[in-house]
């Protein structure tokens, strides 16, 4: 048991040392570890930001809820920097402490470095790796609401990707949540480009062919990337040779499906026009009903 009895027993997990040489985890009901999700300096920071920060004569409490992506910290008080970007200024510094003696207390007993802000660092570490920033919200009167988005991370992907490369945690860490579906920010996007990790136009982006195969995901990536033009052109044909003609319905039904699945409906319409169009251009079929209502037939003369 830490020195101190009890109450450094609870608080272990957010002791500046225990943290710093990683000998502290959070266990489950059978004793076993929880993967770490978040950073650890930030998730100490944050909640000891709360507890110095704490407005106590509102009797509210500071409460952490956790989701699968991401904890959502709020504490009462006002924000005392006003701004969060008040707080990223190189030249700025804290006018008070609103609980000056408790701050103290709490680089006393290792809990905190300093009693300056943390939010600075936080937001530095959160960009060197390339994760999400934390989300500050303000808008409620005396009320501070932090969102910080975890490591969504598949652990038999990222395994394979350690294995067979040689790949740094940020972007594996990246590269989960895209095959994941996850939203990256246009800057994480052209970070993983960069190094040919992904591929696709942004926001619509899915990770490469190099990576697909490493990590056993080739049918997710042809669901991804879809097939060539060609494929879906020849569908079209063999169709309307068939079965006579085809309405543009009767086309949407049968090539939709087969189109990636993170392409909107506009964006779907858009390449069943685009496939229409280029076998048009070719002379292998024509339109013999409206542009309102059209009806295609194989181009006997070509």
């Amino acid at each position: 048991m830490p020195k101190g009895s009890y109450g450094n027993l609870i608080m272990q997990p957010f002791q500046k040392e225990a943290m710093k040489y990683n000998n502290t985890v959070f266990l489950d009901r059978n004793f076993i570890a929880y993967n770490d999700q978040y950073d650890n300096y930030i998730l100490r920071e944050l909640i000891n930001n709360c507890v110095v920060h704490q407005n106590y004569k509102l009797h509210g409490i500071i409460n952490v809820m956790e989701f699968k992506d991401k904890l959502i910290i709020t504490n009462e008080g006002n924000f005392i920097p006003e701004t969060v970007e008040n707080v990223l200024k190189d030249v700025f510094s804290s006018p008070y402490y609103r609980n000056q003696f408790l701050a103290n207390a709490m680089v006393n007993l290792n809990m905190i470095d300093t009693v300056g802000s943390g939010i600075r660092r936080i937001y530095n570490i959160q960009k060197e790796k390339y994760f999400h920033m934390p989300d500050y919200d303000l808008s409620k009167e005396n009320r501070v609401k932090v969102t910080l988005y975890g490591k969504i991370i598949d652990e038999n992907y990222s395994r394979l990707l350690f294995e067979k490369t040689n790949l740094d945690i940020d972007k594996i860490m990246l590269l989960d949540r895209v095959q994941k579906k996850y939203s990256i920010t246009k800057e994480q996007s052209n970070y993983l480009k960069k190094d040919n990790l992904i591929e696709g136009k942004y926001p619509n982006i899915y990770i490469s062919s190099n990576i697909a195969k490493i990590t056993n995901k080739e049918l997710d990536y042809i669901e991804s990337k879809g097939l060539d033009n060609t494929y879906y052109k020849d569908y079209i044909y063999e169709y309307i040779k068939k079965f006579g003609s085809a309405t543009r319905q009767q086309i949407n039904d049968l090539i939709m499906p087969k189109l990636p699945s993170k392409l909107s409906a506009k964006q779907l319409d858009n390449k069943v026009r685009y496939l229409l169009r280029k076998l048009k251009e070719e002379n292998k079929i024509i339109n013999v009903g409206s542009d309102k209502l059209p009806k295609w037939i194989i181009n006997e003369v070509q």
